[in-house]
């Protein structure tokens, strides 16, 4: 009987600290990208962007609808600067869940913070130097792993993000989906050059973004 309870426990403790790990693989459109994430293979979501938005969105949704969404704040400097970008984070009905904040004059090579609904920092995410990885580490005490992303690129072949959370409770999932397709996003490597060069379809997508922003900053109202 209590080898038989042991068993239980040990089973219930090894559950209780299993890592969860998904991946996240990217569609690309002429004007616009989407991602679908899975888990052991197992489809769990997909994340629409467009570059028509007026803001810089990432809509995670399941079969049944949108159940995370993540905007970028239209006046600020990440408008330009990916590195600077700051993404609100709200649930499906409209509730706000934090948000994620990009450092740029850091001697990390990128950092981002991450607040919850109280706009408590209790995050941070570290960009490796070559965009080949990310690390989210406890805000307070950053020793403590919460979650890594490593970027598996095969030239002419496959593109992905593998994420490992280490403490689902340390971090809110739909807000790690959201920052997850904006890295798989800014991050994408492309043939023939260096991680982040841009496409002529980025060009031509950002080119619309700037005019829509600036009509909205300058244009007559009628």
């Amino acid at each position: 009987m209590k080898k038989f309870l042991f068993a239980i426990l040990f089973v219930a403790c090894s559950t209780s600290y299993a890592n969860y790990s998904f991946s996240i693989q990217p569609r690309e459109y002429l004007f616009s990208t989407e991602f679908d994430i899975y888990c052991s293979e197992e489809y769990l979501y997909s994340v629409e962007s467009n570059f028509w938005q007026l803001h810089k969105s990432y809509s995670v949704c399941d079969h049944s609808g949108e159940v995370v969404n993540g905007t970028a704040r239209l006046l600020s400097m990440g408008s330009i600067f990916n590195a600077m970008k700051q993404i609100d984070v709200t649930d499906s009905r409209g509730k706000k869940l934090g948000y994620i904040k990009g450092y740029w004059w850091t001697s990390a090579s990128r950092k981002f913070a991450i607040y919850d609904e109280y706009n408590r920092h209790y995050a941070t995410a570290y960009v490796g130097r070559n965009w080949n990885s990310v690390s989210i580490v406890n805000a307070t005490n950053e020793r403590i792993k919460i979650a890594t992303l490593v970027r598996n690129y095969i030239p002419g072949g496959t593109y992905q993000w593998d994420a490992t959370v280490y403490n689902e409770n340390a971090l809110d999932l739909g807000t790690l989906y959201v920052f997850s397709s904006f890295i798989a996003d800014t991050c994408k490597p492309y043939d023939g050059g260096q991680s982040g060069d841009p496409t002529t379809a980025d060009v031509i997508g950002g080119a619309i973004q700037t005019g829509l922003i600036l009509d909205a900053i300058f244009g007559d109202d009628e």
